[in-house]
Formats: C-alpha cells, sequence, structure tokens
C-alpha cells in the first residue's frame, strides 16, 4: 500500500469517527449551557465547545423546572487557555493534524532512505550530525524560560544568577564531555572506523538521563515543601546533559576534518554553525509552543507556572532527544573508509598559521560568551522589567535566532564578492552599534531588534572564522592537529565562553543594571574586530608569499 492510499483510508475512517463524535456529542434539546457570569442562565448553546468551556450545565424537565449539575469529570477537569480548549474542542482538526504529522515522518523516512543509497557514507553521516547537532542546543536553549521562574519554585536565594548557572553549567559539563571524548580518540584512533555511532549513541543518551532528573525536579516544584536542596538535582541533570552533548561536539567538529576534503570544510562549518543557531531557536520556541497550547489557569502564582514550564520542557527534552536516539542507532552509517587528514600543512607547524589557529579559537569563546549572554539577558529582561508572558517570550527569542536563516541566505548571494575577512569585520561592527541599543532600550521592541543583528551577525562571522580554523590545523599527530584544536575549542567555547555568558549577564544586570550588560558585550565585540585584524594580516602574508 502506497503513502497516498493509506493516507485516503485513514482520512474516510478519522472522518467517520468524528461525525459519530459529533453526533454523540450533540446536547438535546432540555439541556441549555450556564454561563457563571449569567445569572439568567440564558443563550442556548448545542455546542459541544460550549459544553466543555462551563462549568455548569442546566437542564429543564417536562414541568419546566430547571436543575443544574456538574459536567462530567473529564470535562470539569478542563482548565487551558482558550487556545487549548480551541485545540481540545476540534477534535477532527487534532486528529487529522496527527495524521499529517505521521504520514510526514513516514515520508521523511522514505526521503531518508533514498538520499542514503544516493550520497556516500560520509556525506551522509555529517547531514546526520546536523540533525544531531540541532537537537543538542535545543536542549541548551529551552531551559531559557523555565530557568528563573523554577528557582523561584525551589526557593532560591540568588534566583537571577542561579538561574544563569544553571544555563550556563551545560557547556562546563560540555566541556568535560569534549575533553573525555578527545583522550579516548587519542587511545584509539582506528574508532573512526566503526565508533562514532557509539559515541553518538552514548552521548544522547546521557542527554535523556538529563532530560527525566529534570522532570523529576520540575514535579517536586509543584509542591510547597519544595526547597533549594532540590537545585543539587537540577545542576546535575543538566551536567548528564551537557557532557552528553560535550562527546557529541567534539565528534561532529572532528567529522568536519575527517570527513570532508580541504575544500569543502568552509560549507560544512557554515552548515553547523546554523544548525547550531536554529537549535538556540528552536528551543524557546517549542516550549513556549507548548505553554501556550497547554498552560494552566489554576498555576497562579510564579512558583506553580514553573514547575509547570519546567514539567514541559522536560517532556520536550525526553521525546525529541528519545526519537532522535532511536533514528541514530538505525540509520547512522557504518563508515569503512574514511578520509585522511592531510591537515594545511605537511611539513612542522609554522608560527604564523599557530598564531592564526590561537586567535580563531579565542574569537569563538568570545562570541559564545556574547550569544550565550545576550539570549539569557532578553529572557531575564523581559520576565522582571517588562514583565511579559513565557510564551511571548519564548517565541520572540526563537524568531531572532532564526532570523540567521535568511541572513544566511543573503550571505550566500554575495559572499563570493567580498574576502572572509572583510565579512567578518563588517558583521563584527554591526554587532557593535547593536549593542548601543541594548545598553538605552527602553522597550522591549529595541532589544529585540537589537538581538536581530547580534544574532545573525555573530553566527555569520563565527561561521568564517570556524571555516579559517577548519583550514589550518596540522597533520594528525601533530600538537595542533585536528582532535586536540577541536579538544581546546570545546573548553574554551564551551567551558568558558557559554559558561560565562549567561552568569555574566545576568549577574550584571542585577548588580549593575542594564547599560553595564550592553558595556561588556560592547567590549568582548571589540576584542573580536581586533582579532580579525590579525586573521586579515596573516591571509594577505600568505598570499602575497604564494
Amino acid at each position: 500500500m502506497t503513502l497516498s492510499s493509506l493516507a485516503a483510508a485513514l482520512s474516510f475512517t478519522l472522518l467517520a469517527a468524528d461525525v459519530a463524535w459529533a453526533e454523540a456529542w450533540t446536547l438535546p434539546d432540555n439541556v441549555r449551557v450556564f454561563h457563571p457570569a449569567d445569572d439568567s442562565a440564558g443563550g442556548n448553546s448545542h455546542h459541544p465547545a460550549a459544553a466543555i468551556a462551563w462549568k455548569t450545565w442546566v437542564l429543564t424537565d417536562e414541568s419546566g423546572l430547571e436543575k443544574s449539575r456538574s459536567p462530567p469529570a473529564k470535562e470539569s477537569g478542563t482548565q487551558g487557555t482558550q487556545g487549548t480548549q480551541w485545540l481540545l474542542s476540534r477534535r477532527m482538526l487534532g486528529t487529522f493534524l496527527g495524521l499529517v504529522l505521521i504520514l510526514t515522518v513516514l515520508w521523511l523516512l522514505t526521503l531518508v532512505q533514498k538520499w542514503r543509497d544516493q550520497v556516500s557514507p560520509n556525506e551522509f553521516a555529517l547531514y546526520v550530525n546536523l540533525l544531531i547537532c540541532i537537537q543538542g542546543f535545543t536542549n541548551y536553549s529551552s531551559v531559557v524560560l523555565c530557568s528563573y521562574p523554577l528557582f523561584l519554585a525551589l526557593k532560591s536565594d540568588d534566583a537571577a544568577s542561579m538561574s544563569g548557572l544553571f544555563i550556563g553549567i551545560f557547556m562546563t559539563a560540555s566541556a568535560a564531555g569534549t575533553g573525555v571524548c578527545w583522550k579516548i580518540l587519542s587511545m584509539f584512533p582506528d574508532v573512526w572506523r566503526g565508533g562514532v555511532k557509539t559515541f553518538l549513541v552514548v552521548g544522547l543518551s546521557c542527554q535523556l538521563a538529563g532530560a527525566l532528573g529534570l522532570g523529576k525536579v520540575a514535579w517536586v516544584g509543584k509542591y510547597p515543601e519544595a526547597d533549594s536542596t532540590w537545585v543539587y538535582l537540577s545542576m546535575t541533570a543538566r551536567v548528564f546533559q551537557g557532557f552528553g552533548h560535550g562527546m557529541n561536539d567534539q565528534i561532529m567538529k572532528c567529522c568536519i576534518v575527517k570527513l570532508a576534503p580541504i575544500s569543502e570544510r568552509p560549507r560544512h562549518s557554515l552548515n553547523k554553525f546554523v544548525a547550531n543557531t536554529v537549535g538556540i531557536g528552536a528551543g524557546p520556541i517549542l516550549v513556549a509552543a507548548a505553554f501556550f497550547f497547554f498552560q494552566d489557569e489554576n498555576d497562579a502564582t510564579m512558583t506553580a507556572r514553573g514547575a509547570h514550564i519546567s514539567m514541559l520542557t522536560a517532556q520536550l527534552q525526553f521525546w525529541t532527544t528519545g526519537v532522535l536516539l532511536t533514528a541514530t542507532m538505525l540509520i547512522y552509517p557504518a563508515m569503512k573508509e574514511v578520509a585522511t587528514d592531510h591537515g594545511a600543512a605537511s611539513g612542522p607547524a609554522h608560527g604564523d598559521q599557530a598564531l592564526v589557529l590561537i586567535i580563531s579559537l579565542v574569537m569563538d569563546a568570545l562570541r559564545a560568551f556574547i550569544v550565550s549572554g545576550v539570549e539569557s539577558a532578553t529572557c531575564l529582561l523581559l520576565q522582571e522589567k517588562f514583565q511579559w508572558n513565557h510564551d511571548s517570550i519564548g517565541f520572540c527569542i526563537g524568531v531572532t535566532f532564526c532570523l540567521v536563516v535568511p541572513a544566511y541566505l543573503l550571505h550566500r548571494q554575495f559572499h563570493h564578492q567580498f574576502g572572509e575577512v572583510r565579512l567578518m569585520r563588517a558583521y563584527t561592527c554591526m554587532g557593535i552599534t547593536a549593542t548601543m541599543l541594548l545598553g538605552f532600550a527602553m522597550h522591549p521592541e529595541w532589544i529585540l531588534l537589537a538581538d536581530s543583528v547580534i544574532f545573525p551577525t555573530t553566527y555569520l562571522s563565527g561561521a568564517l572564522n570556524m571555516g579559517i580554523l577548519n583550514s589550518n590545523v596540522f597533520p594528525d599527530g601533530s600538537l595542533l592537529d585536528a582532535n586536540n584544536v577541536m579538544l581546546v575549542n570545546g573548553l574554551i567555547s564551551n567551558g568558558m565562553g557559554r559558561f560565562g555568558g549567561p552568569v555574566f549577564s545576568r549577574s550584571l544586570i542585577a548588580e549593575l543594571g542594564q547599560k553595564a550588560y550592553a558595556a561588556c558585550q560592547a567590549c568582548a565585540m571589540a576584542f573580536i574586530l581586533c582579532g580579525t585584524t590579525g586573521v586579515g594580516a596573516h591571509k594577505e602574508w600568505h598570499s602575497v608569499s604564494k
């Protein structure tokens, strides 16, 4: 049976079921819906959604005497928002969306199998790595909305700083995972011929365990007896997730060098940076969407809402990680032949080339510090200063991150007309200009406008920087070979940059104010601009020497 035949059969069955459901839910003539705010109990309504929405029905017997009764337990328990009730009251729409989702997954699996047969195992593995990259950064950023209210629910004394630590400790643990993976790759260099899949599965399993731990903490946070001792379990869960992500990230970075020729490395580096940004932007958007449809109006306090949105975040992490873990186990290719890494040089490391690597590593760490700090600081400002709702915050922050996709499409149109270094300088100068708006922003729209400039320009310049870095690594066995360089990159970018960004930005806002936070971001970008000048001088000297 083809997919179209299956879709037609399922659609007919679901349509018949929906008609039967509608008939079963049509209210009899002697039942009227009573609006709690209307004492006259007027307004006959036979729509099932109305029966779900209102608390009381009014029955009239043959004598005209009215009796009120509560709806069944199933209906009376419906306490969601209008968006939730709108979705639940339209069973056909929900069923249709479920059918579309199932058929989409089947269609994607069919395409993946065909695509896998058409491309080389190395190319296919690099694109599967992008999906794992998106998932890992989604786990990283999805807690931005829930971290502050969660620590309020856990009765933390300094919720703002602890929430920043909760976000940043993911990347510190990621650095530890990177180090463990580096050590294994150094001891067993032949692991590339069959062990890549094992590394990825172990890393995803650690992230799955972390999602379960976060769910446990969120569940405890619902109750008044929750205390700050649960903070340690929440941090442990984040450490598990970060450790698994670090293992996977080290593998994925090395795969670009090991599986792609030198001429293709800048393209794959840019793809990975776009995947990073999509993952970071998707996390808040998905959590905001889940909170919009499944929030509980009974959770009137910040504590209750913090526990609820944390539970939604844990569920999102669990299911997305579990699905990707299963897919990786089923479709990841076994690469028997791996491209030999000849590096950028065939002789010993030259001092100028090593200097380029060092400068590129430092600039990547500063960019990680900037984007992680801006994201977490924006969330805190919208929550505390402007009193925005969680769903609005998550959607807006996610959209500003995802603007890197249209920016990337524009970049592809004109990047051949300019040099890499010139583009890096231009992007960095645009980011510095946007930080001025961050410092003097009196309205939330100004902050989001600044973010819409900072995120795309910082990530595009970072992608160009990583392309230069990957093209200048040295052969295997050298001090600056791919495995060692990616280890240092993971340690300082994730362990220092992405860890320090949320902690510094939220602490600066809490202690010194918004202008001090913006000044810190501007200083970091100024250092990047200086480093770009050094890289540009090397490229000009290298082109002249040739």
